[in-house]
């Protein structure tokens, strides 16, 4: 298989793993190295041998070279985080568009990624947002590899005193949902007036495609916005086949799912593998999936004077001797049995409750 990341011009993998990963988690297979600096490498990913790794889609290497471990993509992509969950984040380059006051253009730039026609990774529609900044300005992102597509944002404003931090609908900075299912991207910008009216507080356009959750806008956005920032993250779904779980189940030495369930991948191509209720870790070892014991969780739904009792996959409350329910907070919790009295009358026996 090709490489899955072709990104030009230089972006940074910023991959994603979940909170709960611990040392005591397996990550990666037995003999193979689960870290790179302080970034865990969860298989499928890894790097060094080349069983450390499910194929070259997902093979990246450590480098040590400058003193600080970076763990690489591709062609020189620096990874920062990684997620057994079906998701990457990038950081991406940011179009620009710029001019002096005289209305002369100083400076452009157009970001884009490239990706192959039928590739695992394609641009979540859920995490991300198209945005364009400026009182002048004019934005296209295209969509490729997969679903194909144009969508855009323009502005135009005369005051300052019209943007408002933390708003972005339309005055100063537009933000528009993204397309599910496609891999590479074009983002360009530019002017209706070459930033001569409104030079003073905003010389540039700029736009890119960003990780909604990681961006909130401010009226400084509007000053220097690239020179600040630089990148932005950008999160991406991958599947680790693009066979359907029908399909790939058939043959069990390529099939991913190691004592885990196969579901379909978040961009919507292929399948990936999560653990089963009552499990976590890595889907993809044959023992990445440890059994949870909510026992120890901070929260769990067994009432306050229930014994919290694990079992594989699940757990279940028990109520102390002189009380009866199922224990569960949101059930019959632990109720106090009332009391039981023995009356002897002749040769009989009656029990009564009081």
């Amino acid at each position: 298989m090709s490489s899955p990341l072709v990104l030009l011009p230089l972006l940074f993998i910023v991959l994603l793993w979940p909170s709960y990963a611990t040392s005591t988690l397996q990550l990666a297979k037995p003999n193979c190295p689960s870290e790179c600096g302080n970034i865990h490498v969860p298989y499928p990913f890894g790097f060094g041998s080349k069983e450390c790794y499910r194929n070259n889609d997902f093979k990246l290497t450590c480098d040590k070279s400058n003193n600080t471990a970076k763990l690489i993509a591709g062609s020189n992509i620096e990874v920062l985080y990684i997620s057994s969950q079906g998701q990457v984040s990038i950081l991406s380059t940011i179009s620009y568009d710029c001019y002096k006051k005289s209305g002369q253009r100083t400076d452009r730039f157009e970001s884009y990624t490239v990706t192959d026609d039928q590739n695992i990774f394609t641009v979540s529609d859920t995490e991300n947002k198209f945005t364009a900044l400026g009182c002048d300005t004019m934005s296209i992102l295209t969509g490729y590899n997969g679903r194909n597509f144009q969508s855009g944002c323009s502005m135009i404003c005369s005051n300052i005193s019209d943007v408002i931090n933390g708003s972005c609908t339309g005055i100063g900075c537009c933000q528009t949902s993204v397309p599910k299912g496609f891999g590479s991207f074009n983002v360009s910008v530019d002017s209706y007036q070459n930033h001569t009216q409104v030079f003073d507080f905003n010389p540039c356009s700029y736009a890119f495609v960003v990780q909604s959750s990681w961006f909130d806008f401010t009226v400084s956005d509007l000053s220097n916005f690239a020179s600040l920032r630089g990148t932005v993250p950008v999160v991406y779904d991958w599947a680790v086949d693009l066979k359907s779980c029908e399909e790939a189940v058939k043959n069990q030495t390529t099939y991913a799912c190691k004592n885990s369930e196969c579901v379909p991948s978040k961009n919507g191509l292929g399948y990936s593998c999560i653990c089963s209720e009552g499990y976590e870790g890595n889907p993809y070892l044959r023992d990445g999936c440890q059994d949870v014991d909510e026992c120890k969780l901070p929260r769990n739904n067994c009432s306050k004077n229930a014994n919290c009792i694990n079992t594989r996959g699940s757990y279940y409350c028990n109520c102390p001797k002189g009380f009866h329910g199922d224990g569960f907070e949101n059930g019959s919790r632990c109720v106090a049995s009332l009391p039981v009295i023995e009356i002897i009358a002749g040769n009989f026996l009656f029990f009564t409750i009081i």
